[in-house]
């Protein structure tokens, strides 16, 4: 999927729009065909978009809810992120689960998906089709294809998850950065369906 100039200027915020809008655009088509979204560590503290392992994930099947440690996706900020910006209340962070893609598809073909439309489906995710899904390619300290589910987006106290100092995996390149801000504003904020408010 290539997003357009017009796509970019719903999707992407004025501010951002002073950035030089053709090099995004070529960073994101770069990225879509297979030109590096995830990189290894970085020497900085949290990014938004950073990958990391066993963090605690609340996780809810059947009715039942457990707390289990996840691979999750940074999807707060990096200001609010950052251990050196200390709050007079301390903010929480906010994760992405993510899942591997191949037990992603398992559960689509389980749920009575057929073989080739789960493979269809495979392949809108790798084009970063899904709206609720962040399509992140194995790379650095991911050894295969991973999905951010953003319906099952969580936060948790920012001291627990400095203090359980979860290994860091992979970080976001430029590209990366780029479609992840995309997504997210197309999973949340919707702008471009024009929804007429009721006026007060």
């Amino acid at each position: 999927m290539r997003w357009s100039r017009e796509e970019m200027q719903v999707f992407l915020n004025e501010d951002l729009m002073k950035e030089n809008l053709d090099s995004v655009l070529q960073e994101l088509d770069d990225m879509l065909n297979g030109r590096g979204m995830v990189a290894a560590n970085h020497e900085d503290s949290c990014l938004q978009g950073d990958i990391y392992d066993g963090v605690n994930c609340v996780v809810r099947i059947d009715g039942q809810v457990s707390v289990r440690p996840q691979r999750v996706l940074l999807v707060s900020n990096s200001c609010d992120a950052s251990p050196d910006n200390r709050r007079q209340i301390p903010l929480d962070l906010t994760v992405a689960p993510l899942l591997r893609l191949s037990r992603y598809r398992e559960m689509l073909v389980a749920n009575g998906v057929s073989e080739q439309a789960a493979t269809d489906m495979v392949t809108a995710i790798k084009r970063q089709q899904k709206t609720d899904l962040v399509f992140v390619p194995a790379g650095a300290g991911l050894e295969e294809d991973m999905v951010a589910l953003l319906d099952k987006v969580q936060s948790l106290p920012s001291a627990e998850f400095i203090q359980g100092a979860p290994p860091r995996l992979a970080v976001l390149t430029q590209r990366g950065f780029w479609v992840l801000l995309v997504k997210l504003s197309m999973h949340f904020l919707r702008p471009h369906e024009g929804v007429a408010r009721s006026v007060a």
